[in-house]
């Protein structure tokens, strides 16, 4: 209780008044939490049961940071004018998620947990299972042996690199569309009126530095997508695939 009056007599006695640092606090609230996001994604995908080295982070972390943040972004700004109808594009993001790691060959459970978890950046690509007769990948017989061929491996990689493209097909496709209208509405509706005294976001910010934050930063998760496609998935051992139990 002595320290909160002590804090509150702090606030008060500050120059700036109380939503201010409500806000800050906010701000750091966020910055801790997508800082701990890309953590658990890199640790997950790229250190768990896998030799980590720098250059893998090197790419590694790039890749998921520039896919999280906008992807964050702009699921944030449709949150803020579309509401509860945001659900729409986060359940079609999530349906195309679960159904490609379905096809990809991952029982349901795994497909489910994996697609909720790949709403912000890919998780679990690389622990797909063998291939067998599956859009994704090649037809091939499967795989019955802990220990892989190199074709297999290779397989495998391809069937990762796929999942990768659809991941972000889908994203810019979904995303796309409902900035798009989003777009439409902000500046030729009155969607923007009941939030003028709610947002400390301009109109003209949103035009000319949200939208334009956004689109840059797809550029740069499609630019880390291929890199880390050419590099990663290349290059690792074959630890990098999930491993298979003998049947």
């Amino acid at each position: 209780m002595v320290l909160g009056a002590y804090t509150g007599n702090i606030i008060e006695q500050a120059e700036h008044p109380n939503r201010w640092y409500w806000g800050l606090i906010q701000v750091y609230s966020l910055f801790f939490s997508v800082i701990s996001l890309i953590q658990t994604i890199v640790y997950f995908n790229e250190c768990e049961k896998k030799s980590s080295s720098i250059w893998r982070l090197v790419v590694a972390v790039p890749f998921y940071t520039s896919a999280i943040l906008y992807r964050a972004l702009a699921l944030s700004l449709l949150l803020i004018f579309y509401q509860q109808y945001t659900i729409i594009p986060i359940l079609i993001i999530l349906i195309l998620n679960i159904l490609s790691f379905k096809i990809l060959g991952l029982d349901l459970p795994r497909s489910l947990v994996y697609g909720v978890s790949s709403l912000l950046a890919p998780a679990g690509f690389n622990r797909c299972r063998n291939p067998k007769f599956q859009p994704l990948g090649y037809v091939s017989d499967e795989v019955r042996y802990s220990e892989r061929s190199p074709e297999q491996v290779e397989i495998l990689r391809e069937r990762s690199k796929r999942y990768l493209a659809l991941h972000l097909i889908f994203g810019a496709f979904v995303l796309g569309v409902s900035l798009a209208l989003l777009w439409i509405m902000l500046n030729f509706s009155q969607i923007y009126s009941p939030l003028i005294h709610l947002t400390i976001l301009p109109r003209v910010f949103i035009n000319d530095y949200i939208f334009p934050a956004i689109l840059a930063g797809f550029i740069s998760s499609t630019a880390f997508t291929a890199l880390y496609c050419c590099t990663i998935l290349c290059c690792a051992q074959e630890e990098y695939i999930y491993p298979l139990t003998i049947h």
